[in-house]
């Protein structure tokens, strides 16, 4: 992909969300900024918007988490693999002969 195609907002907010792991569950937005080496004031917007589309929580503390639209979305993962699983063993059954290629 050519660099021209890249978006900082986009970038930023996925520098935000990788800042999240198992031992980084919840973090204010001055640890965040401090984090992904940008000031409080380009920061908010992001934050703002990634709160407001429910990928980020922010709680009583003004601490962030992630929300709960990554649960939402690991789920439909899930259901469309198990659809080309079931899929996929139905066409075995069906069709023994017919070779599967993995996507």
């Amino acid at each position: 992909m050519s660099k021209s195609y890249e978006n900082r907002s986009l970038e930023r907010a996925f520098r935000v969300l990788s800042v999240f792991d198992e031992t980084t569950a919840r973090l204010n937005a001055t640890q965040i900024a401090r984090e992904v080496g940008v000031t409080l004031g380009s920061l908010y917007p992001t934050l703002y918007n990634l709160v407001k589309h429910g990928y980020l929580a922010r709680d009583e503390d003004k601490k962030y988490s992630l929300g709960l639209r990554f649960l939402e979305r690991a789920n439909v993962i899930l259901r469309q693999a198990e659809l080309r699983g079931s899929a996929a063993e139905i066409v075995r059954q069906r069709c023994p002969a017919v070779p599967l290629v993995a996507r």
